[in-house]
């Protein structure tokens, strides 16, 4: 569905407004970032849109997840409502990884964006708003949307973590700030803007879903959780969270430093990622955005360079961090810090 009022611009405000009518700017995660995204002094936190700074000389992002009342920080596992997908790198530059022409034959089959935003030269992100806020709980529509997103990170649209329910996007506005795109001329930094803004634009998900996967999409979707861990928190097809700080690969966590701490949401631990943590995969630098949500171990890190991991190379890459731990002890003719080995805190791990 399109409305008829399209704009070749908009503001963050407008834009925000319009992708999260309905929330209060409480659950809305914003950030403001100055000068290299990838080389910046300043911190990828952000904050709630309310009482927000957002500055026009920087590079300024989004989360594309409503966050729950209360919560704090940007988590997949704090995401309450899921508004959009959002398509990255679509273009035909170098730096593109969809092509135009796929997204044009999407738009052209009537699932109309709310915006394209020009992040880079020749760069955009397309934002298609779901005519119906889906509930992060585990029902249909929340597997409908965690299949169409898995669908997506499967079959080439674009850099899989532009799909992830939390995802720092751009907002149309700022700068970026990445130093390949400074102005030869002037020394000024690529000024991101929306080339086209349609406020009363909206695709429905299911139409979308049979659109993209099939007539059996539904099917699909409802067989059970999808994607590599069979359990992405805050993106549909979840089971029951009920993770704890008492269950073993959480105090396992503790023991390596990844700082696991009870989230606002019952049942789940947030923890910084042991996989960014033993390789620096994350590619904004934020350890955040893995969490552990069962008590049989079952985690997930949302961002796109760990997508491939199941719950397995996680505990894999813990008990690696405590095993390199020790042997640092041990080559420096030091105390061993107890236990001595990852077996006993794994002692109910689960095979």
């Amino acid at each position: 569905m399109s409305g008829s009022g399209v704009r070749s611009a908009a503001t963050p405000q407008e834009f925000l407004s319009a992708l999260f009518a309905g929330f209060d700017e409480n659950s809305v995660h914003v950030l403001s970032l100055p000068g290299d995204p990838n080389n910046s002094s300043g911190s990828w936190q952000g904050g709630r849109l309310a009482g927000y700074s957002l500055e026009e000389h920087d590079n300024l992002f989004y989360s594309v997840g409503v966050m729950a009342p209360g919560t704090n920080g940007r988590s997949a596992a704090h995401v309450d409502h899921h508004v959009a997908i959002v398509f990255d790198d679509v273009g035909d530059g170098p730096g593109a990884k969809v092509p135009s022409a796929t997204l044009d034959a999407l738009e052209a089959a009537g699932f109309a964006p709310l915006a394209k935003i020009e992040t880079s030269p020749g760069n955009e992100q397309w934002v298609l708003r779901l005519s119906v806020p889906v509930p992060e709980d585990g029902g249909e529509a929340c597997r409908v949307v965690a299949c169409v997103r898995d669908f997506l990170k499967s079959n080439g649209w674009g850099d899989p973590a532009c799909f992830d329910a939390a995802r720092y996007m751009r907002l149309p506005g700022g700068i970026n700030g990445k130093p390949k795109y400074v102005n030869p001329l002037d020394g000024s930094p690529w000024r991101v803007r929306a080339t086209h803004f349609d406020a009363g634009a909206s695709v429905d998900l299911y139409k979308l879903a049979e659109h993209l996967i099939g007539s059996d999409f539904l099917s699909k979707a409802m067989i059970g959780p999808v994607g590599p861990t069979r359990a992405l928190a805050g993106s549909g097809g979840t089971p029951n969270r009920n993770a704890s700080m008492d269950d073993p690969l959480v105090k396992l966590a503790q023991a390596v430093g990844l700082n696991p701490r009870p989230s606002s949401r019952a049942g789940v631990i947030d923890c910084d990622c042991p996989n960014h943590m033993m390789h620096g995969v994350h590619s904004d630098g934020d350890p955040g955005g893995f969490a552990f949500i069962g008590a049989d171990g079952t985690a997930n890190c949302f961002h796109g360079h760990c997508a491939d991991l199941n719950s397995a190379d996680f505990w894999k890459l813990i008990e690696d961090m405590y095993d390199a731990d020790q042997a640092l002890h041990v080559s420096l003719d030091l105390a061993l810090p107890p236990p001595r080995l990852p077996g006993d805190f794994l002692r109910v791990r689960p095979s």
